[in-house]
Order: C-alpha cells, then structure tokens, then sequence
C-alpha cells in the first residue's frame, strides 16, 4: 500500500507530529513510502537512505525543485546530508505505527471470521430449532385430525398446507431466548411461540387450533341444521 496524503496526516495525527516534507520526500525517493517497507525500518536501512541522499538523490531531483524539499536545512550540502536526530525518533514512530496497523487488520480479519463463524454456527443451530418447532407443530395437527369426528372438520386441503409451514426461528435479544413467529395454515394469524430454558412453548398455537375447531364445529352444525330442515320440509 502506497502512502497517499490522506495517510500521512492520519499518521500525524495519531503520532501527534508533523512529518517533515524532506522525509517524506526521502522515503519516496528510497521506496520506503510503502507500508510493508516502512514496517521492517531498522537502523542499518535509515543510514542506507542517508548514503543514497547524500550520493545519487540530487542527480535524480527535478531541477526546478528546491533542494530544501528533500534535505531539509542540508538543502545546500547535499553531500553532508544526514537524518535529524529527532527526525530519527520519528521514523521509528512511523515503523511501529504501521506495524500497529497490521496488527489490527490481523486482529479485525481474525474477529470477522470469528463473527462469520458464529453467524454459521447460529444459522446452523437456527436451522434445526426449526426443524424440531415444525415436527412438534405437524405431531399436534396430526393426532387432532386422527380423531374421527375432527376428519370433517379439518379438510384435506388444510392438512395439505401443512407441508407448506413454515417457523424460522430468531434472537427475542442477543443472547436471551428463541422466538418463532409463523403464519396460521387456517388464516392469516401471525402467531408467536419461544423457547425457555431449553424448552419449546407451544400454547399459542394450541389455543388457535382449539378456536379453529369450535369455529369449524359451529359451521358444521350450522350446515347440519339447514341440511335438517330441507329435509323436513321435503
């Protein structure tokens, strides 16, 4: 990664210094304006990059360019050129502010895969709490419709839609207990069950099965009634 403007003020910022323009002037020039360079800084390369300024770097400055941009107060003895020593403290700044920054990217790469192992695991988890919610409902549906006398009431096209039921299961908070909303596979109720301390609480869906059936039973007898009178009256 190249060192833009923006960086270098983000570093300024978090060193709280001002770098000077004939330094980095002198990691450009070096090829040390790089993260990967810059991490792996030691004493030996900073008195190559003072070899290379006081031997070759002026041949290779546009003209037009002060002299002052890349040798600070040496502008005018390019040969004597030689890094401040405060300016020396600097650089090793720099060096270990961006090793600080690899070491939180590492850190941020490893606590993302964590997280996305963690959201698999969950959805993994999630996918078999709904498994067992879908068998717990069907069970229930299936013993009332075993019932001789619930056979008319609850049709085959609406034991059919039990194949299309669906509960996903989600978070009431993080870390607190399971929920599942579904539709009703009679109406368009929404109903809601949940999960506490490891067991599954279907009351609710019970009690709307129980409504559904007095409501089935009272259009039942009501068709008998009036089946009941036709025929009285023939």
């Amino acid at each position: 990664m190249d060192l833009n403007e923006v960086w270098w003020i983000e570093a300024e910022t978090a060193n709280k210094a001002t770098i000077p323009l004939y330094l980095k002037n002198l990691l450009m020039m070096t090829e040390f304006d790089n993260l990967p360079s810059l991490e792996g800084l030691d004493t030996q390369q900073v008195e190559m990059m003072e070899s290379f300024a006081q031997t070759e770097m002026e041949n290779l400055i546009d003209p037009e360019n002060p002299l002052t941009d890349y040798y600070g107060i040496y502008g005018k003895y390019s040969k004597n050129f030689k890094i401040l020593p405060g300016h020396r403290i600097l650089l090793k700044e720099l060096r270990d502010y961006c090793r600080k920054l690899k070491n939180v990217k590492l850190l941020t790469n490893k606590t993302i895969e964590r997280k996305t192992l963690n959201v698999n695991q969950v959805e993994r988890d999630f996918g078999k709490e709904e498994k067992h919610i879908l068998k717990l409902l069907k069970d229930y549906i299936n013993r009332l419709t075993e019932k001789d006398e619930y056979k008319t009431i609850f049709k085959a096209s609406v034991v059919n839609n039990i194949k299309e039921l669906k509960a996903p299961v989600t978070l009431k908070e993080p870390g607190k207990d399971l929920c599942s909303k579904f539709k009703s596979i009679f109406c368009s109720s929404v109903i809601k069950i949940s999960k506490v301390q490891g067991r599954w609480y279907i009351s609710n869906y019970t009690i709307h099965l129980r409504d559904q059936q007095l409501k089935a039973k009272k259009k039942l007898t009501k068709i008998k009634l009036k089946c009941r009178k036709l025929a009285l009256k023939v």
